[in-house]
């Protein structure tokens, strides 16, 4: 059949965790829809093997895809101390690239390469904006109380893409102005080693850290508490701006309080290869690399020139 193997995956998590598809809304408040399978069918095994991919007019038997078998896993390990936000070190990643034209396969190994020296733009990948990409739209209402949403997580998830949304223009934004590891007067730079952020206020010699590789310009994720450059200063008026093309007000997002607190976000990111790098798989091309928290994979497969399936 030649089908994705994405597509399966999202084939069983819809069936058994639940997909979000859209959201109903009702004299001014949004209930999020959910699609999955009755809790009665989840709990019983031959779900399963019953479970069918519709592909166009198509109706596919997971079976006919793969053989099911059904194994004893290792004991269960309950960790009393369960991972918070900021405690995640990096995500690693192994991607699969098929139907690749003579000659491709070392063209992407060199350019993955290239991408480890240079780093990536640490843009958010499209999922973040929802499906139809109009998540931003709707964090918007909810921000302004043009609508209600009950779902505290998705009220999380809506604000979050607005925040996403101004870091991604402005960094659209400063690579089409000098590019984005330009520094700027009053950039919030932050130290590749450490994490640890602070202000520029000697262009010429943080330029040169930056050319190094020791430190890196960063975003904004507007919030109540975030670090912003100063008024006047160059960066400041280029975040300025970047808010204002997007219709947003400078203290709008700040207003939401603690549960909105914002940070700085770096404008480009290291790929970190794996040894090896790359992989000969039966499927096709196996990239091996990892990312930091919050960084998307699918950025560095369209710096690769791939599509994600």
């Amino acid at each position: 059949y030649r089908l994705p193997l994405a597509a399966v995956a999202m084939a069983l998590r819809t069936a058994f965790t639940g997909s979000e598809t859209g959201v109903y809304r009702e004299k001014g408040e949004e209930y999020t829809i959910r699609v999955q399978l009755q809790e009665a069918q989840r709990d019983y095994t031959q779900s399963l093997q019953d479970l069918a991919l519709t592909l166009g007019p198509l109706s596919i038997p997971l079976t006919q895809l793969g053989r099911l078998e059904y194994r004893v896993s290792d004991a269960e390990i309950r960790h009393k101390n369960k991972l918070r936000i900021g405690h995640l070190h990096g995500n690693r990643f192994e991607v699969v690239l098929g139907d690749l034209r003579p000659g491709e396969a070392e063209t992407l190994e060199s350019r993955l390469r290239e991408l480890a020296e240079q780093g990536v733009p640490n843009r958010f990948g499209r999922q973040r904006f929802g499906a139809a990409g109009d998540n931003l739209a709707h964090g918007l209402a909810v921000l302004r109380g043009e609508c209600r949403q009950l779902d505290a997580r998705r009220r999380r998830l809506l604000l979050s893409a607005v925040q996403s949304a101004v870091f991604t223009h402005v960094l659209e934004v400063r690579a089409a102005e000098g590019g984005l590891l330009l520094v700027r007067d009053g950039d919030i730079l932050e130290k590749v080693a450490s994490g640890g952020q602070f202000v520029c206020t000697d262009v010429a010699a943080e330029q040169k850290r930056v050319d190094a590789g020791e430190i890196v310009p960063t975003g904004p994720l507007p919030g109540s508490h975030v670090r912003s450059p100063e008024p006047g200063t160059a960066a400041r008026q280029l975040e300025d701006r970047a808010l204002a093309d997007l219709g947003i007000g400078e203290d709008e997002l700040g207003r939401v309080g603690r549960g909105l607190p914002g940070d700085r976000r770096p404008l480009v990111v290291k790929v970190t290869l794996a040894d090896p790098a790359v992989t000969v798989a039966p499927s096709g091309l196996c990239l091996h690399f990892s990312l930091p928290p919050g960084s998307y994979a699918t950025v560095v497969l369209e710096a690769l020139g791939a599509e994600a399936d």
